[in-house]
């Protein structure tokens, strides 16, 4: 009987675990709306590449992966393996690939709401998506958003302007 009251307050404190970690640290990506928003605005994406050239060097004729992340985010040790997987990719299709510090750079923290982000470019420098990597605790290729664009991005035919701000999973909200 003890054995058995023992068990049964074992499971329930790891399911309340498992609840906390999994269920308690999910948020939505844009709760506000202040990215769509900022999207639906004339010239969005023309200031968000202007923004972006100012910190990562653009190579015409080449798709762009910028990985973006918040230093003090406890979502980014979620996302690292999701980054690296994603980055071999892009790097075996030809794309360049940066990183940036939402710190670094007041303009990019004025359109993101979120982090860790990524923002991919066609090869015309044109926004192919910006948005989380994946919904989901922990931000696995399993549901993510992005691995489909990249072949798109590399042959110069990523389709125009995916901007996601409906998503749930490990974030950390910005200033925006």
């Amino acid at each position: 009987m003890r054995l058995a009251l023992v068990l049964g307050v074992w499971l329930v404190a790891c399911v309340g675990s498992l609840y906390w970690f999994l269920g308690g640290q999910l948020s939505w990506f844009d709760p506000a709306g202040a990215l769509e928003h900022q999207a639906s605005q004339p010239n969005f994406e023309q200031q968000l590449e202007q923004a972006l050239r100012k910190r990562v060097p653009l190579v015409s004729g080449s798709g762009t992966v910028v990985h973006i992340k918040s230093a003090d985010c406890h979502c980014n040790w979620r996302a690292q393996s999701h980054i690296t997987d994603l980055t071999g990719q892009a790097e075996q299709q030809g794309l360049q690939v940066s990183y940036l510090s939402l710190e670094a750079s007041d303009e990019l923290q004025r359109w993101l709401p979120a982090t860790p982000a990524v923002i991919l470019l066609n090869a015309q420098g044109e926004l192919a998506y910006i948005g989380p990597y994946s919904a989901g605790a922990f931000c696995s290729s399993a549901s993510s958003f992005v691995e489909t664009l990249l072949p798109a991005l590399a042959e110069a035919s990523a389709p125009g302007g995916w901007v996601n701000t409906q998503s749930r999973g490990c974030y950390c909200p910005t200033s925006a």
